[in-house]
């Protein structure tokens, strides 16, 4: 064979290669320590009544084409005394409507850096020190197997971290002299605290996006009115149904790795609900897949191409020949 003949017959396996090979997995991350602008504040307020935002506008998500409002809201009836979803008239997640501003809350990234990890001058939060890092950490082996959403816990702790957390997103507790309606002029929280009677995440997309999964914290209390702790719910661009997920009970300053599976493609609204006490971090999507609006990577595209004219090249030598 001439070397011709061998280098025709290398660019046409990378064209196959191209067309067949797997896209490599890149995903982007919310960490609620950086926004489109840089780091952020210690204890920074992400989303409140006004729904300050700092995942929207031109730059996006960090590594992603959208964007992202985030609120919080209360889930609580202060009357009965037992938990409801007030975003959505008769608890029915399919059923959206305008949620009562009266009942809008503020999502808070508390820093959960212990005293020992803060810079000179820093001061630990201590309004709950189950937010506080040396987490136990969680994963499908040991964590109750009949618990709601066990089946939902990655089932290796790899990669997940018990500290260096940083901000960790919680939705800040009751309206009163802690609700942080005080906040500074750089939306900052000083007296961050989780709601202990739980509350709602919000995330509301500027396109569909492909979501794999999110850190979860100090999910271990019960509600009067529910046998789970919690769930995430996604409504889909596609048909604008609604799926949801069992938060699993990890227990008290635990944290894990909570898989969205195929609930999390093509989403355009998530919420996370808790019935209690809890926190996320490190919401984490990918740009690989198409139903987000992803596209291939730059790589690929390149030996696709370089594939396809060494293809072309091929058939104009044979018909040259011929």
């Amino acid at each position: 064979m001439t070397m011709k003949k061998i280098f025709l017959t290398g660019i046409t396996a990378l064209a196959i290669l191209g067309m067949a090979a797997p896209v490599s997995a890149a995903n982007w991350v919310l960490d609620f320590d950086s926004d489109t602008n840089g780091d952020v504040a210690r204890n920074t307020v992400f989303g409140n009544m006004d729904q300050y935002q700092r995942y929207d506008g031109p730059n996006g998500i960090p590594g992603s084409t959208a964007g992202v409002t985030i609120t919080a809201h209360d889930k609580y009836d202060h009357d009965s005394g037992c938990g409801y979803y007030n975003c959505y008239p008769n608890n029915n997640p399919g059923d959206p409507d305008t949620p009562d501003t009266e009942r809008y809350r503020y999502a808070v990234g508390f820093d959960s850096t212990k005293q020992s990890n803060l810079e000179s001058g820093q001061t630990q939060n201590n309004q709950d020190p189950d937010l506080i890092e040396n987490f136990s950490v969680k994963a499908k082996s040991n964590v109750n197997s009949n618990a709601y959403g066990h089946e939902n816990l990655s089932a290796t702790t790899s990669g997940i971290d018990s500290n260096d957390y940083g901000n960790i997103l919680i939705v800040q507790e009751k309206r009163d002299g802690n609700d942080c309606r005080g906040i500074s002029s750089s939306n900052v929280c000083s007296v961050p605290d989780d709601e202990a009677r739980g509350g709602i995440l919000m995330f509301d997309f500027t396109e569909e996006v492909d979501l794999v999964g999110m850190n979860i914290f100090d999910i271990e209390e019960d509600d009067d009115c529910y046998d789970y702790l919690g769930q995430v719910w996604f409504q889909h661009g596609e048909d604008g149904n609604w799926e949801s997920l069992d938060i699993p009970k990890i227990g008290n300053n635990a944290v894990a790795f909570m898989e969205f599976g195929e609930e999390g493609l093509g989403v355009t609204t998530m919420m996370v609900m808790f019935q209690g006490s809890g926190a996320i971090d490190n919401l984490t999507g990918d740009t690989t897949t198409t139903t987000g609006g992803g596209v291939p990577e730059p790589g690929t595209l390149a030996l696709f191409g370089i594939g396809m004219a060494g293809m072309a090249l091929v058939r104009r030598r044979r018909k040259l020949a011929a």
